[in-house]
């Protein structure tokens, strides 16, 4: 059974959305907003630099400890978290430029706390492209304790934001 873009949408209006709209949220507060909810099936955090964090410790050990703790807060309500974060810049030196686990910033708990790791990317520059030539992206799953990691390529067509999956991508099982 084929489930459309239409057949997407129309389960995804059916569905609360909820927004944590206080602009200084600690998972705590993330965490009392999910429990209050019913029916959650994803909790996602725009983006993990934007939490607050306690206080009184270098930056690296803030973010281990929001990210251990947005481990457990997933655990304790039995829901997914999708938490965007940061790559630092050394992949804009790198040849290619694409982006490596190590390469997301402040804390390699981040790595160590997710189930799974996407990486997105683009080779070419937006300025490079030809008008109307779509942006060519990246999706690398670099880490999945629960399945194949790889590549899977896409076309980003600017003018109608339409993203449009390339025929070859790689994708390997785990072992």
């Amino acid at each position: 059974q084929t489930h459309t873009y239409i057949d997407t949408m129309a389960e995804i209006q059916n569905r609360p959305i909820l927004f944590n709209r206080k602009p200084t949220a600690s998972v705590s507060d993330v965490l009392f907003l999910a429990r209050q909810a019913k029916g959650l099936g994803l909790i996602v955090i725009d983006y993990l630099g934007i939490l607050r964090h306690e206080a009184g410790r270098s930056l690296y050990e803030r973010v281990t400890a929001t990210s251990g703790a947005l481990k457990r807060m997933a655990r304790a309500v039995h829901v997914p978290v999708l938490c965007l974060a940061q790559l630092n810049r050394e992949t804009e030196g790198r040849t290619g430029g694409k982006p490596r686990l190590s390469d997301l910033r402040d804390s390699g708990a981040i790595e160590q706390d997710a189930d799974g790791v996407l990486l997105l990317h683009s080779p070419v520059e937006r300025d490079k492209l030809a008008h109307g030539e779509p942006l060519p992206l990246f999706l690398t799953a670099a880490k999945n304790r629960h399945g194949g990691t790889g590549e899977i390529g896409f076309d980003f067509h600017l003018q109608n934001s339409r993203i449009v999956q390339q025929r070859q991508s790689h994708m390997e099982e785990q072992p």
